[in-house]
This record gives C-alpha cells, structure tokens and sequence, in this order.
C-alpha cells in the first residue's frame, strides 16, 4: 500500500521523511540499493543528507517505519504535511519548497528532482528548458 514513511538514524534521532506510491517495503529496497552504492545507482534514493548519515553510521544504524497508508492521489500532500509537521534534518528540502514550486510553477516532484540531481538555489526553481526549435524550411 502507498503513504507516508521515516527513515530513523538511531545514533542521532534524525529523521528522513518519504512518500512512496509503491508497497513500502519496495521502496525500502530501494532507498536501501541506492545508499548501499553510494548514491550512484538509478534507484531512486533519498537526499545527500541521508547519504552522508548512512556512510557515517553504516547500514545498522537506520530503521525504516512505514507512518500511515493513503490512497496514491493523497500521499504528496500527505507527505508535506508529515514534513512540516516532523521537520525531518535529512531531507534535503525544506517546507520551503512548497511555497518555492508554487510561486515558480512548478511542482514538487520538479524540485525534488533537481535536489536529487545536485541543483540548489536558482537552479531548483528556474523555468523548464525547452529544446530550440529548427527552423522551418520549404522543400
């Protein structure tokens, strides 16, 4: 079932929160895949905070905790909400980006997908680039 989650680091009681629309215990797998190669695999993972935490205190050193399911059209705003409820230290956005991607017009899965990349600042919130067009030709 689809909805809320958190990686707990045990050492430091620091927080990731996630949303997944997939079974919970596939989206560990992934999160697990993508922190075991360093970040390097196409899994999708989680946040360079995360990262830099797992490579700190090793693999033993997080639990994963399903929150609460929700219907998969719920679980972004749901995941918000737990986010700015929580305020989560490894997530690599803040609530911020909500208020962010709405005055850019953009959605969250846009920013998230350039933090994920590397973008900050500027970067995460700047227009899509569109490919120029070719010129048009008579034959």
């Amino acid at each position: 079932m689809s909805g809320v989650y958190v990686i707990h680091c045990k050492p430091t009681g620091e927080l990731y929160v996630g949303g997944t629309k997939m079974e919970f215990a596939v989206r560990f797998s992934r999160h697990r895949q993508w922190l075991r190669q360093g970040g390097k695999s196409k899994s999708a993972g989680g946040s360079t905070k995360l990262l830099a935490a797992w490579l700190k205190w090793g693999e033993d050193a997080f639990e994963f905790i399903p929150l609460k399911e929700f219907p998969p059209e719920q679980v972004a705003e749901r995941e918000w909400q737990a986010i700015e409820r929580l305020k989560p230290t490894l997530n690599i956005y803040t609530t911020n980006a909500k208020k962010l991607a709405a005055e850019a017009g953009l959605t969250l899965s846009t920013i998230y997908a350039r933090a994920q990349r590397g973008l900050t600042g500027e970067d995460l919130v700047a227009p899509k680039q569109r490919a120029p067009r070719k010129p048009y030709t008579r034959k």
